[in-house]
């Protein structure tokens, strides 16, 4: 790690953490000594915290207030270091508003992308989600709209990512306004009913304001010629390749 004043001068920051213990809260106070930080990039593999992190809420800058360029975390562990060291870093990075985040999970709980029960971390105008685990991907979705007022583009790769009936149900579309660009990628679960329901909802605004494009790439249950006919309904704003 540098020191203090090397960390006050540089504008990337890339840090690889394996196998090790990983006290967030020395971490994040050295993170919050890069004044000029535009570039930071996290890999954490079967890191450890024998203890819970408690951070000074006057240690924290305060949320959102660095505006910076990208956010990219690597995360690869199981449920024990999602609770005792991603949480408590995504608490810690709070206070960054970067222009696009980018976060993959490799055999990692989904809960690696919440920094508190049902609060989730990503912030940012495009917005990255690399899951490789089981997950509701409309959950996610409305979470992130309801609680990220400046995202505009969100891209999911999720081989097995699917849209719950629930959420499907109880989905309140309107929430998805500021959005202009979804893209589905390699998200195999996903069936051809609901993927219909998502397009229909999202796609008869008029063509200058709302979604702009809604894109499904390489998602093995939806056919093209589903999509052909889906393209004729909503026009096309509908984008896909196989």
């Amino acid at each position: 790690m540098p020191n203090n004043q090397q960390l006050s001068q540089i504008t990337r920051l890339e840090l690889d953490f394996k196998i090790m213990f990983l006290d967030i809260r020395s971490l994040a106070r050295a993170i919050y000594q890069a004044k000029t930080l535009q570039n930071l990039s996290l890999t954490l593999t079967d890191c450890y915290c024998h203890y819970p992190c408690h951070q000074n809420a006057e240690e924290i800058p305060p949320l959102h207030s660095l505006n910076s360029k990208a956010l990219k975390l690597i995360v690869k562990g199981g449920s024990t270091m999602v609770k005792d060291v991603i949480q408590p870093l995504n608490r810690a990075l709070r206070y960054l508003s970067p222009s696009e985040v980018d976060i993959s999970l490799g055999e990692t709980p989904m809960e690696a992308l919440y920094y508190a029960r049902g609060e989730l971390f990503p912030y940012g105008s495009t917005i990255r989600l690399h899951i490789s685990t089981s997950c509701d991907l409309l959950e996610i979705l409305a979470g992130l709209v309801r609680r990220c007022n400046i995202a505009r583009c969100v891209h999911f790769n999720a081989p097995l990512g699917y849209f719950s009936a629930n959420e499907i149900e109880t989905c309140n579309w309107w929430d998805f306004a500021s959005l202009r660009h979804l893209r589905f990628e390699n998200c195999d679960r996903l069936c051809e009913e609901d993927v219909k329901i998502m397009a229909s909802n999202l796609l008869l605004d008029e063509a200058d304001v709302g979604l702009q494009s809604l894109e499904f790439i390489s998602c093995k249950n939806i056919s093209e010629d589903f999509l052909l006919n889906l393209g004729d309904e909503v026009g096309e704003r509908l984008i896909w390749s196989f």
